[in-house]
């Protein structure tokens, strides 16, 4: 199974005993968690310490991305569009990673609830660890 960690996600995994990097280093090598650019950029600019954010973003480096294609931004223009005609406007940060995740036929990871509005998207609250 193959996974995409939105921020929150990777987040609460970094919050626990141990922080992110022992947690998820296994899954990444074996691409089982993706990433996609904007997760990238904002998770990496809340980190405060240099030293930490450098070891953090080696371990984003050797993750699969997502590439952010022209018929992913229409799926997320798409979605973006359809959620606000139903009166739940989702940030277009979250779309994006939605529309990557669905682009991308992976399971996307996220204690976030409104991510479970979005038709077709699979989510879990926690990423189940290996």
């Amino acid at each position: 199974m193959r996974y995409l960690l939105d921020t929150s996600a990777l987040i609460d995994l970094d919050r626990k005993k141990g922080g992110l990097r022992p947690k998820i280093q296994n899954q990444v090598r074996a691409g089982e968690i993706l990433t996609f650019g904007i997760v990238r950029v904002e998770f990496l600019r809340g980190l405060v310490n240099p030293r930490r954010r450098e070891k953090i973003a080696t371990l984003f480096d050797i993750m699969s991305e997502i590439p952010a294609t022209s018929a992913l931004w229409r799926l997320a223009t798409q979605l973006a569009w359809d959620m606000d005609r139903k009166g739940r406007p989702i940030p277009a940060t979250d779309i994006s990673i939605a529309a990557a995740a669905l682009s991308a036929g992976v399971r996307l990871v996220s204690p976030d609830a409104h991510f479970r509005e979005i038709p077709g998207l699979e989510v879990l609250p926690e990423l189940p660890l290996s």
